[in-house]
Protein backbone atom coordinates (compact mmCIF):
# COMPACT_ATOMS: atom_id res chain seq x y z
CA UNK A 1 0.00 0.00 0.00
CA UNK A 2 1.30 3.32 -1.24
CA UNK A 3 2.21 6.08 1.93
CA UNK A 4 -0.16 8.56 -0.27
CA UNK A 5 -2.86 5.56 0.70
CA UNK A 6 -2.45 5.11 4.01
CA UNK A 7 -2.44 8.74 4.58
CA UNK A 8 -5.71 9.12 2.98
CA UNK A 9 -7.14 5.88 4.95
CA UNK A 10 -6.35 7.67 8.22
CA UNK A 11 -8.65 10.29 7.52
CA UNK A 12 -11.53 8.63 5.58
CA UNK A 13 -13.92 7.97 8.43
CA UNK A 14 -14.36 11.51 8.87
CA UNK A 15 -13.58 13.32 4.96
CA UNK A 16 -16.49 10.47 3.53
CA UNK A 17 -19.58 11.16 5.85
CA UNK A 18 -19.64 14.39 4.59
CA UNK A 19 -22.76 15.10 1.51
CA UNK A 20 -20.06 16.65 -0.21
CA UNK A 21 -17.37 14.25 -0.30
CA UNK A 22 -19.82 11.51 -1.56
CA UNK A 23 -21.41 13.75 -4.35
CA UNK A 24 -17.67 14.83 -5.54
CA UNK A 25 -16.29 10.84 -5.55
CA UNK A 26 -19.25 10.21 -7.89
CA UNK A 27 -17.65 12.47 -10.45
CA UNK A 28 -13.97 13.71 -10.43
CA UNK A 29 -13.83 15.50 -13.60
CA UNK A 30 -15.98 17.73 -15.90
CA UNK A 31 -16.56 17.38 -20.00
CA UNK A 32 -14.84 19.23 -21.74
CA UNK A 33 -16.54 21.49 -24.81
CA UNK A 34 -16.16 20.64 -28.11
CA UNK A 35 -15.25 24.10 -28.58
CA UNK A 36 -12.76 24.56 -25.88
CA UNK A 37 -9.90 25.78 -27.99
CA UNK A 38 -12.17 28.59 -29.36
CA UNK A 39 -13.18 29.38 -25.72
CA UNK A 40 -9.96 30.01 -24.36
CA UNK A 41 -8.97 32.23 -26.96
CA UNK A 42 -11.74 34.04 -26.32
CA UNK A 43 -10.79 33.88 -22.80
CA UNK A 44 -7.22 34.42 -22.54
CA UNK A 45 -8.05 37.50 -25.21
CA UNK A 46 -10.15 39.31 -22.74
CA UNK A 47 -7.29 38.83 -20.04
CA UNK A 48 -4.82 39.61 -22.03
CA UNK A 49 -6.03 43.04 -22.75
CA UNK A 50 -7.34 43.49 -19.46
CA UNK A 51 -3.05 42.52 -18.01
CA UNK A 52 -1.71 44.47 -20.45
CA UNK A 53 -3.78 47.86 -19.25
CA UNK A 54 -3.63 46.66 -16.12
CA UNK A 55 0.44 46.51 -16.49
CA UNK A 56 0.59 50.15 -17.97
CA UNK A 57 -1.35 51.53 -14.89
CA UNK A 58 0.33 50.01 -12.60
CA UNK A 59 3.39 51.59 -13.82
CA UNK A 60 2.09 54.68 -14.06
CA UNK A 61 1.83 54.90 -10.15
CA UNK A 62 5.02 53.04 -9.20
CA UNK A 63 6.92 55.49 -11.75
CA UNK A 64 4.63 57.73 -9.93
CA UNK A 65 5.76 57.21 -6.45
CA UNK A 66 8.73 56.58 -7.87
CA UNK A 67 10.38 59.98 -8.79
CA UNK A 68 8.03 61.53 -6.06
CA UNK A 69 9.17 60.17 -3.25
CA UNK A 70 12.30 57.57 -4.41
CA UNK A 71 11.61 56.20 -0.95
CA UNK A 72 12.03 51.98 -1.02
CA UNK A 73 9.99 51.55 1.94
CA UNK A 74 6.60 53.57 -0.13
CA UNK A 75 7.20 51.51 -3.24
CA UNK A 76 7.56 48.11 -0.67
CA UNK A 77 4.00 49.63 1.11
CA UNK A 78 2.17 50.14 -2.38
CA UNK A 79 3.37 46.29 -2.95
CA UNK A 80 1.95 45.39 0.83
CA UNK A 81 -1.24 46.93 -0.25
CA UNK A 82 -1.49 44.50 -3.16
CA UNK A 83 -0.33 41.08 -1.89
CA UNK A 84 -2.13 41.34 1.54
CA UNK A 85 -5.66 41.38 0.57
CA UNK A 86 -5.24 37.65 -1.10
CA UNK A 87 -3.61 36.69 2.14
CA UNK A 88 -6.07 37.61 4.26
CA UNK A 89 -9.57 37.15 1.89
CA UNK A 90 -8.03 33.31 0.79
CA UNK A 91 -9.92 31.55 3.53
CA UNK A 92 -13.55 33.22 1.94
CA UNK A 93 -13.41 33.35 -1.77
CA UNK A 94 -12.12 29.61 -2.41
CA UNK A 95 -15.67 28.31 -0.92
CA UNK A 96 -17.09 31.17 -2.90
CA UNK A 97 -15.63 30.06 -6.29
CA UNK A 98 -16.56 26.96 -5.55
CA UNK A 99 -20.51 27.70 -5.13
CA UNK A 100 -20.81 30.20 -7.86
CA UNK A 101 -20.44 30.65 -11.20
CA UNK A 102 -16.81 31.56 -11.67
CA UNK A 103 -17.41 33.27 -14.66
CA UNK A 104 -19.70 35.83 -13.16
CA UNK A 105 -17.61 35.96 -9.95
CA UNK A 106 -14.24 37.61 -12.84
CA UNK A 107 -16.96 39.83 -14.36
CA UNK A 108 -17.87 40.90 -10.98
CA UNK A 109 -14.43 41.51 -9.87
CA UNK A 110 -13.53 42.83 -13.46
CA UNK A 111 -16.64 46.01 -12.85
CA UNK A 112 -15.69 46.75 -9.09
CA UNK A 113 -11.83 46.95 -10.37
CA UNK A 114 -13.25 49.13 -13.10
CA UNK A 115 -15.10 50.93 -10.41
CA UNK A 116 -12.15 51.65 -8.22
CA UNK A 117 -9.78 52.77 -10.85
CA UNK A 118 -12.09 55.24 -12.16
CA UNK A 119 -12.81 56.79 -8.81
CA UNK A 120 -8.98 56.76 -8.40
CA UNK A 121 -8.25 58.41 -11.82
CA UNK A 122 -11.47 61.34 -10.82
CA UNK A 123 -9.56 61.96 -7.44
CA UNK A 124 -6.08 62.83 -9.70
CA UNK A 125 -7.46 64.57 -12.31
CA UNK A 126 -9.36 66.87 -9.81
CA UNK A 127 -5.99 67.10 -7.65
CA UNK A 128 -7.05 65.66 -4.31
CA UNK A 129 -5.10 62.31 -5.00
CA UNK A 130 -2.33 61.76 -2.22
CA UNK A 131 -0.16 58.82 -1.60
CA UNK A 132 -2.52 57.21 1.15
CA UNK A 133 -5.71 57.41 -1.02
CA UNK A 134 -3.41 55.67 -3.95
CA UNK A 135 -2.48 52.71 -1.19
CA UNK A 136 -6.30 52.61 -0.35
CA UNK A 137 -7.23 52.33 -3.82
CA UNK A 138 -4.60 49.70 -4.39
CA UNK A 139 -5.59 47.64 -1.67
CA UNK A 140 -9.38 47.88 -3.20
CA UNK A 141 -8.54 46.76 -6.34
CA UNK A 142 -6.76 43.76 -5.04
CA UNK A 143 -10.07 42.50 -3.49
CA UNK A 144 -10.79 42.36 -6.92
CA UNK A 145 -8.31 40.31 -7.83
CA UNK A 146 -8.34 38.55 -5.24
CA UNK A 147 -11.43 37.14 -6.23
CA UNK A 148 -10.65 37.37 -10.22
CA UNK A 149 -7.44 35.47 -10.46
CA UNK A 150 -8.46 32.25 -8.28
CA UNK A 151 -11.82 32.09 -10.11
CA UNK A 152 -9.97 31.93 -13.70
CA UNK A 153 -7.23 29.20 -12.24
CA UNK A 154 -10.09 27.01 -11.33
CA UNK A 155 -11.86 27.43 -14.50
CA UNK A 156 -9.19 26.59 -16.52
CA UNK A 157 -9.37 22.58 -15.70
CA UNK A 158 -13.25 22.77 -16.60
CA UNK A 159 -12.42 23.80 -20.17
CA UNK A 160 -8.98 22.24 -20.86
CA UNK A 161 -8.09 19.07 -21.23
CA UNK A 162 -5.60 17.60 -18.58
CA UNK A 163 -2.58 16.65 -21.02
CA UNK A 164 -2.92 20.85 -22.30
CA UNK A 165 -2.61 22.47 -18.57
CA UNK A 166 1.06 22.91 -19.03
CA UNK A 167 1.05 24.02 -22.05
CA UNK A 168 -2.12 26.66 -21.23
CA UNK A 169 -0.30 27.84 -17.93
CA UNK A 170 2.73 28.72 -20.05
CA UNK A 171 0.51 30.97 -22.38
CA UNK A 172 -1.41 32.38 -20.01
CA UNK A 173 2.34 33.45 -18.59
CA UNK A 174 3.45 34.60 -22.24
CA UNK A 175 0.23 36.94 -21.98
CA UNK A 176 1.84 38.58 -18.86
CA UNK A 177 5.13 38.77 -20.77
CA UNK A 178 3.62 40.47 -23.06
CA UNK A 179 2.28 43.36 -20.75
CA UNK A 180 6.05 43.40 -19.13
CA UNK A 181 7.24 44.65 -22.94
CA UNK A 182 4.40 46.83 -23.95
CA UNK A 183 3.04 47.93 -20.47
CA UNK A 184 5.65 50.02 -18.52
CA UNK A 185 6.97 51.88 -21.93
CA UNK A 186 2.62 52.64 -22.50
CA UNK A 187 2.33 53.55 -18.38
CA UNK A 188 5.02 55.42 -18.33
CA UNK A 189 4.24 57.15 -22.05
CA UNK A 190 0.61 58.06 -21.01
CA UNK A 191 2.08 58.91 -17.54
CA UNK A 192 4.35 61.68 -19.02
CA UNK A 193 2.25 62.75 -21.78
CA UNK A 194 -1.49 62.81 -20.41
CA UNK A 195 -0.60 62.91 -16.24
CA UNK A 196 -1.19 60.05 -13.77
CA UNK A 197 -5.10 60.07 -14.57
CA UNK A 198 -5.23 59.33 -17.74
CA UNK A 199 -2.46 56.43 -16.94
CA UNK A 200 -4.83 54.85 -14.31
CA UNK A 201 -7.69 54.92 -16.46
CA UNK A 202 -6.01 52.30 -18.83
CA UNK A 203 -7.39 50.00 -16.31
CA UNK A 204 -10.60 50.71 -16.53
CA UNK A 205 -10.80 50.83 -20.47
CA UNK A 206 -9.53 46.99 -19.69
CA UNK A 207 -11.15 45.52 -16.97
CA UNK A 208 -14.45 46.31 -19.21
CA UNK A 209 -12.62 45.27 -22.20
CA UNK A 210 -12.82 41.53 -20.30
CA UNK A 211 -16.24 41.94 -18.80
CA UNK A 212 -17.95 42.34 -22.29
CA UNK A 213 -16.22 39.12 -23.47
CA UNK A 214 -16.64 37.14 -20.49
CA UNK A 215 -20.42 38.36 -20.86
CA UNK A 216 -20.76 36.49 -24.45
CA UNK A 217 -19.14 33.49 -23.71
CA UNK A 218 -20.10 30.70 -21.66
CA UNK A 219 -17.45 28.55 -19.32
CA UNK A 220 -18.43 25.02 -18.28
CA UNK A 221 -19.08 24.76 -14.41
CA UNK A 222 -19.23 21.81 -11.72
CA UNK A 223 -22.92 20.93 -11.48
CA UNK A 224 -24.96 22.44 -8.81
CA UNK A 225 -24.89 18.71 -7.14
CA UNK A 226 -21.47 18.51 -6.55
CA UNK A 227 -21.26 21.98 -5.28
CA UNK A 228 -20.31 21.88 -1.13
CA UNK A 229 -22.64 23.56 0.85
CA UNK A 230 -20.27 23.29 4.13
CA UNK A 231 -19.70 26.41 5.99
CA UNK A 232 -16.97 28.84 4.55
CA UNK A 233 -14.15 27.55 7.63
CA UNK A 234 -15.58 23.86 6.95
CA UNK A 235 -14.45 24.41 3.09
CA UNK A 236 -10.67 26.13 3.58
CA UNK A 237 -10.48 23.33 6.12
CA UNK A 238 -11.20 20.68 3.37
CA UNK A 239 -9.02 22.97 1.35
CA UNK A 240 -5.97 22.45 3.43
CA UNK A 241 -6.62 18.67 3.88
CA UNK A 242 -6.66 18.18 0.35
CA UNK A 243 -3.32 19.86 0.36
CA UNK A 244 -2.01 17.77 3.43
CA UNK A 245 -3.28 14.41 1.63
CA UNK A 246 -1.92 15.06 -1.44
CA UNK A 247 1.60 14.14 -1.00
CA UNK A 248 4.22 16.49 -1.28
CA UNK A 249 1.62 19.42 -2.17
CA UNK A 250 1.95 20.73 1.12
CA UNK A 251 5.76 21.05 1.05
CA UNK A 252 5.41 22.05 -2.38
CA UNK A 253 3.53 25.64 -1.11
CA UNK A 254 5.65 25.81 1.51
CA UNK A 255 8.65 26.42 -0.45
CA UNK A 256 7.20 28.63 -3.57
CA UNK A 257 5.75 30.09 -0.18
CA UNK A 258 9.40 31.03 1.10
CA UNK A 259 10.48 31.58 -2.34
CA UNK A 260 7.83 34.48 -2.78
CA UNK A 261 9.44 35.82 0.91
CA UNK A 262 12.77 36.52 -0.84
CA UNK A 263 11.21 37.69 -4.70
CA UNK A 264 8.81 40.28 -4.59
CA UNK A 265 11.11 42.49 -2.67
CA UNK A 266 14.07 42.92 -5.74
CA UNK A 267 10.58 43.03 -7.91
CA UNK A 268 8.73 45.79 -6.27
CA UNK A 269 12.45 47.82 -5.82
CA UNK A 270 13.44 47.07 -9.34
CA UNK A 271 12.35 50.62 -10.42
CA UNK A 272 14.51 52.15 -7.50
CA UNK A 273 17.56 49.63 -8.84
CA UNK A 274 17.48 51.71 -12.52
CA UNK A 275 16.72 55.22 -10.98
CA UNK A 276 19.33 55.49 -7.95
CA UNK A 277 22.17 52.89 -8.66
CA UNK A 278 22.06 53.23 -12.31
CA UNK A 279 20.93 57.05 -12.25
CA UNK A 280 18.36 55.89 -15.23
CA UNK A 281 15.09 57.65 -16.30
CA UNK A 282 11.79 56.19 -16.65
CA UNK A 283 11.94 55.06 -19.95
CA UNK A 284 15.30 53.28 -19.16
CA UNK A 285 12.78 51.49 -16.41
CA UNK A 286 10.77 50.52 -19.12
CA UNK A 287 13.66 49.39 -21.50
CA UNK A 288 14.47 47.30 -18.49
CA UNK A 289 11.17 46.07 -18.14
CA UNK A 290 10.80 45.12 -21.73
CA UNK A 291 13.89 43.54 -22.13
CA UNK A 292 12.69 41.22 -19.27
CA UNK A 293 9.38 40.56 -20.35
CA UNK A 294 10.79 39.85 -24.08
CA UNK A 295 12.56 37.10 -22.49
CA UNK A 296 10.00 36.25 -20.02
CA UNK A 297 7.22 35.83 -23.31
CA UNK A 298 9.58 33.76 -25.58
CA UNK A 299 10.72 31.59 -22.80
CA UNK A 300 7.26 31.25 -21.74
CA UNK A 301 6.08 30.25 -25.94
CA UNK A 302 9.38 27.22 -25.58
CA UNK A 303 7.60 25.95 -22.55
CA UNK A 304 3.90 26.28 -23.73
CA UNK A 305 5.78 23.97 -26.77
CA UNK A 306 7.90 22.00 -24.57
CA UNK A 307 4.86 21.70 -21.56
CA UNK A 308 7.68 21.11 -19.25
CA UNK A 309 8.08 17.24 -19.36
CA UNK A 310 7.08 14.70 -17.17
CA UNK A 311 9.43 16.43 -14.39
CA UNK A 312 7.55 19.60 -13.67
CA UNK A 313 8.67 20.09 -10.29
CA UNK A 314 11.95 20.22 -11.36
CA UNK A 315 11.68 22.38 -13.82
CA UNK A 316 10.40 24.65 -11.14
CA UNK A 317 13.30 25.09 -8.84
CA UNK A 318 15.71 24.72 -11.61
CA UNK A 319 13.96 28.02 -12.61
CA UNK A 320 13.91 29.16 -9.01
CA UNK A 321 17.88 28.70 -8.98
CA UNK A 322 18.55 30.95 -12.02
CA UNK A 323 16.14 33.71 -11.11
CA UNK A 324 18.10 34.09 -7.70
CA UNK A 325 21.80 33.94 -9.36
CA UNK A 326 20.53 36.64 -11.95
CA UNK A 327 19.40 38.36 -9.30
CA UNK A 328 23.00 38.04 -7.15
CA UNK A 329 24.77 39.11 -10.27
CA UNK A 330 22.53 41.92 -10.96
CA UNK A 331 23.25 43.16 -7.23
CA UNK A 332 27.13 43.08 -7.75
CA UNK A 333 27.36 45.26 -10.77
CA UNK A 334 29.27 48.78 -10.38
CA UNK A 335 27.05 51.70 -11.18
CA UNK A 336 28.31 51.76 -14.97
CA UNK A 337 27.37 48.42 -15.49
CA UNK A 338 23.57 49.47 -16.41
CA UNK A 339 24.45 47.33 -20.23
CA UNK A 340 24.98 44.23 -18.33
CA UNK A 341 22.13 44.63 -15.96
CA UNK A 342 20.03 44.63 -19.05
CA UNK A 343 21.58 41.12 -19.78
CA UNK A 344 20.85 39.81 -15.91
CA UNK A 345 17.41 40.89 -16.55
CA UNK A 346 16.78 38.76 -19.76
CA UNK A 347 18.55 35.86 -17.80
CA UNK A 348 15.78 36.64 -14.99
CA UNK A 349 12.71 36.50 -17.63
CA UNK A 350 14.16 33.20 -19.15
CA UNK A 351 14.51 31.57 -15.42
CA UNK A 352 11.06 33.02 -14.22
CA UNK A 353 9.24 31.11 -16.86
CA UNK A 354 10.15 28.16 -15.05
CA UNK A 355 9.27 29.37 -11.79
CA UNK A 356 6.12 31.10 -12.57
CA UNK A 357 4.50 29.02 -15.65
CA UNK A 358 4.72 25.89 -14.08
CA UNK A 359 3.37 26.16 -10.12
CA UNK A 360 -0.62 26.22 -11.35
CA UNK A 361 -0.14 23.73 -13.68
CA UNK A 362 1.34 21.44 -11.25
CA UNK A 363 -1.67 21.92 -8.90
CA UNK A 364 -3.97 21.46 -11.24
CA UNK A 365 -2.51 17.76 -12.28
CA UNK A 366 -2.92 16.86 -8.82
CA UNK A 367 -6.34 18.26 -7.61
CA UNK A 368 -9.63 17.29 -8.91
CA UNK A 369 -12.14 20.19 -10.25
CA UNK A 370 -14.47 20.36 -7.91
CA UNK A 371 -11.38 21.04 -4.92
CA UNK A 372 -9.68 23.12 -6.88
CA UNK A 373 -11.33 26.89 -6.03
CA UNK A 374 -10.93 26.07 -2.13
CA UNK A 375 -6.99 24.57 -2.69
CA UNK A 376 -6.32 27.39 -4.87
CA UNK A 377 -7.58 30.00 -2.70
CA UNK A 378 -5.41 28.43 0.00
CA UNK A 379 -2.51 28.62 -1.87
CA UNK A 380 -3.23 32.08 -2.80
CA UNK A 381 -3.15 32.48 0.78
CA UNK A 382 -0.16 30.74 1.90
CA UNK A 383 1.82 31.99 -0.71
CA UNK A 384 0.76 35.26 -0.34
CA UNK A 385 1.15 35.71 3.19
CA UNK A 386 5.24 35.92 3.21
CA UNK A 387 5.19 38.27 0.42
CA UNK A 388 4.00 41.20 2.29
CA UNK A 389 6.76 40.42 5.61
CA UNK A 390 9.45 40.46 2.60
CA UNK A 391 8.57 43.44 1.16
CA UNK A 392 8.48 45.32 4.60
CA UNK A 393 11.79 43.88 5.22
CA UNK A 394 13.10 44.64 2.32
CA UNK A 395 11.90 48.26 2.56
CA UNK A 396 13.36 48.86 5.95
CA UNK A 397 16.98 47.46 5.09
CA UNK A 398 17.19 48.85 1.66
CA UNK A 399 16.91 52.37 3.65
CA UNK A 400 19.96 51.47 5.17
CA UNK A 401 21.79 49.29 2.95
CA UNK A 402 20.65 50.41 -0.60
CA UNK A 403 18.60 48.45 -3.15
CA UNK A 404 21.59 46.33 -4.94
CA UNK A 405 22.40 44.56 -1.60
CA UNK A 406 18.88 43.26 -1.69
CA UNK A 407 18.96 41.69 -4.80
CA UNK A 408 22.17 39.61 -3.39
CA UNK A 409 21.08 38.76 -0.40
CA UNK A 410 17.48 37.35 -2.14
CA UNK A 411 19.39 35.85 -4.95
CA UNK A 412 21.94 33.92 -2.64
CA UNK A 413 18.76 32.76 -0.41
CA UNK A 414 16.58 31.63 -3.80
CA UNK A 415 19.79 29.68 -5.10
CA UNK A 416 20.04 27.80 -1.22
CA UNK A 417 16.31 27.38 -1.22
CA UNK A 418 15.79 25.89 -5.03
CA UNK A 419 19.11 24.05 -4.84
CA UNK A 420 17.34 22.43 -0.96
CA UNK A 421 14.17 21.61 -3.05
CA UNK A 422 15.22 19.79 -5.87
CA UNK A 423 16.93 17.30 -2.89
CA UNK A 424 14.06 16.38 -1.37
CA UNK A 425 12.16 13.39 -2.67
CA UNK A 426 8.80 14.01 -0.75
CA UNK A 427 8.17 16.26 -3.85
CA UNK A 428 8.86 14.16 -6.66
CA UNK A 429 5.35 12.24 -6.58
CA UNK A 430 3.66 15.50 -7.32
CA UNK A 431 4.73 14.79 -11.13
CA UNK A 432 2.50 11.72 -11.48
CA UNK A 433 0.23 10.94 -8.86
CA UNK A 434 -3.52 10.65 -8.56
CA UNK A 435 -5.51 13.77 -9.24
CA UNK A 436 -8.01 14.24 -5.98
CA UNK A 437 -8.30 13.27 -2.33
CA UNK A 438 -11.18 10.91 -3.61
CA UNK A 439 -9.61 9.34 -6.38
CA UNK A 440 -7.20 8.38 -3.53
CA UNK A 441 -9.79 7.39 -0.74
CA UNK A 442 -11.68 5.18 -3.79
CA UNK A 443 -8.19 3.22 -4.23
CA UNK A 444 -7.90 2.51 -0.71
CA UNK A 445 -10.94 1.37 -0.01
CA UNK A 446 -10.74 -0.97 -3.18
CA UNK A 447 -7.52 -1.67 -2.19
CA UNK A 448 -8.76 -2.66 1.37
CA UNK A 449 -11.73 -4.91 0.02
CA UNK A 450 -8.84 -6.98 -1.71
CA UNK A 451 -8.13 -10.18 0.22
CA UNK A 452 -5.09 -10.71 1.83
CA UNK A 453 -2.29 -11.22 -0.64
CA UNK A 454 -4.00 -10.41 -4.05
Amino acid sequence: MSDLTSQNLSARDDYTHSDSARNDSAHTHTDIPPNWKRLLIALLGGQAVSTITSGAAGWAVIWYLTVTTGDPLILSLASVAYFLPPALLGPFIGPLIDRFDRRMIMIVSDLFTALVMALLALAVFFKVSSVPLIFVALVLRSVGVAFHDPALQAAAPLLVPPKHLGRVGAITQSIIGVSYIGAPALGIFVYTTFGLHTGVALDVVGATVACLILAFIKLPEVPAARRSSQHFWLEFRRGLRTIRLTRGLLLFIIIIAAGNFFYFPVASLAPLMTAQHFGGTGYQAALVEAIFGTSFFVASLLVGVWGGGKKLVRAVFLGVIGTGAFFAIGGLLPRTGFRLFLVAIAGMGIAESLYAGLINPIIQHNVAPQELGRVMTVYTSLASITAPAGLLVAGVLAERTGVPAILVISGVALVMLGAGALAIPQLRPLNHQMASLDEAIEAAQSMQAQPPGA
